[in-house]
């Protein structure tokens, strides 16, 4: 049985054989772009945002497939605004790009324009559970605010001993890092504030 599973941050494809004269540093023509095969436990490895990619490949070629690799119900979270988001027309045309990108992507506007407006929208039309992290305690705060005001829904918190998981979670980027291994396969969003800090040591 071919199997996709979340591995510690990565993708691993089990079961699918490796063609014969590919080595393990190819991907065979064909194959889903970004996978190759590891030889220590004998399955292909991939980084883990190509998770849909995988699975969109997979349906494709009508191959059956267990998906251990989401760890969340596939059920869409049904998040009720308190007031509906006002968004100017500069912001719906953010969104919109996002949308048409396959829900990814950068949202670059000066600051004080509304990003979090932007991932507040984008994060309801997904309607899946999101990750947030932030770079700093403050932002973490500000942030966890923000989604308790936007949303009926109980909202999580990871920092500095704290361990609150939620659909909805905050986390700062330190915390993600350690962490993300363990908790990457329970949402089907992330969003990076102050994205350029996610390449920093």
């Amino acid at each position: 049985m071919i199997t996709l599973s979340f591995d510690q941050g990565t993708l691993l494809l089990d079961g699918l054989s490796q063609p014969v004269g590919q080595t393990a540093q190819m991907t065979p023509p064909g194959f889903i772009p970004g996978f190759i095969m590891d030889e220590r436990v004998g399955a292909w490895r991939s980084e883990a945002y190509r998770y849909r990619d995988a699975v969109l490949w997979l349906r494709g070629r009508k191959i059956p497939f267990a998906d251990r690799a989401r760890h969340y119900d596939p059920q869409e979270l049904h998040l009720q605004p308190r007031a509906e988001i006002q968004l100017y027309d500069y912001q719906e045309q953010a969104v919109a790009a996002w949308r048409r990108m396959d829900q990814r992507g950068i949202v670059v506007l000066p600051t004080g324009a509304g990003k979090t407006v932007v991932a507040l929208e984008a994060i309801r039309a997904a309607s899946r559970p999101a990750l947030i992290v932030a770079p700093t305690l403050d932002l973490l705060s500000q942030w966890h605010k923000r989604l308790i005001d936007a949303f009926d829904i109980e909202v999580g918190l990871i920092s500095q001993g704290v361990c609150d998981l939620r659909e909805l979670t905050v986390i700062t980027y330190h915390s993600a890092y350690r962490r993300m291994g363990e908790i990457g396969g329970r949402f089907g969003l992330l969003v990076f504030d102050e994205v350029h800090h996610l390449i920093a040591p």
